[in-house]
This record gives C-alpha cells, structure tokens and sequence, in this order.
C-alpha cells in the first residue's frame, strides 16, 4: 500500500515569533545608480526600519534579544507570481535576527508609528529553526499588548 504524502503545511511547520519593541532605527538611502547589475533604473533607493526588542515568543527560547529589520526596497516584492516567503528569521551570536520585505510604500506609516513610541509589539509567522534558520510568511505590527494573549 502507497503511503500517502504529507501536505506542504505539514511538512514545513510553522512557528511564532512575538517580540516586545524596546527601540528603533531607520536608514534612508538615494542616488544615481553606477552599478546596473542589480537594479535596472537609473536611480537606486534604499530603507529600512530595525526594530530592537525583546523575545516574549516562544517562550523557552534562548535568544532573549531580537533584531527585525524592514526593508522596503520595491524590487524585492515585485515580479514573482508566487513567493514562499517575505524574508528570513536567524539566530547568530545570541540575537534573533529577521530580515522582512515589506511594501516601499508602507515604510512612511511604520516609521511613523515606531517614532509615536506607541509601537509594543512584533509578531512573525513562519517555519520552525532549522540550523539556525527559518523563512518567514508573514508579519503584524501591533500598538498594544496584553501577555495574556500572546
């Protein structure tokens, strides 16, 4: 009798990973673009927005620093019918390290809502860790939260 194969979903698993912001940093990049290989345009822009903070989720996890960085650089989202992920979460040197592509034109929104220092919380879905490293499906941003219900 055949065995029968497991769903993409159970096959990779999926994982939480909930981070207290303790702090913030962005990075805004513009200018003509000398080196064609990577970006097609006449003109190169970069930014980010690093969120520091706090692992709260999973709770048993060794890393109790983490470091989430948002970049919204366009050319990343764009041109693939089916992506499996937005980006990556590692843990190296004792920190939880994620690297997420987020819509350029929601970096003025975030950014702003990381400077109202009302943001409190980081919450990513993606595969277990995996050698120390897993894709990450997706994020939320949130102005509060409550322990209980995380």
């Amino acid at each position: 009798m055949p065995r029968k194969k497991k769903s993409s979903s159970a096959r990779l698993g999926y994982a939480r990973y909930v981070v207290r912001v303790t702090g913030w940093d962005r990075f805004w990049s513009f200018s003509v673009n000398l080196d064609r290989r990577y970006e097609r345009t006449p003109l190169s822009s970069a930014s980010t927005l690093t969120l520091r903070g706090k692992v709260f989720r999973p709770s048993d996890f060794k890393c109790p620093d983490a470091e989430i960085t948002l970049s919204g650089h366009a050319m990343d989202l764009e041109g693939e019918e089916r992506r499996n992920s937005i980006g990556y979460v590692d843990v190296k040197s004792g920190l939880l390290r994620a690297y997420l592509f987020v819509p350029e034109p929601s970096m003025c929104e975030l950014t702003t809502l990381a400077a109202s220092d009302r943001l409190r919380l980081i919450h990513m879905v993606g595969g277990p860790l995996r050698y120390g490293s897993a894709i990450v499906f997706g994020v939320n941003l949130n102005t509060e939260f409550d322990e209980e219900e995380w």
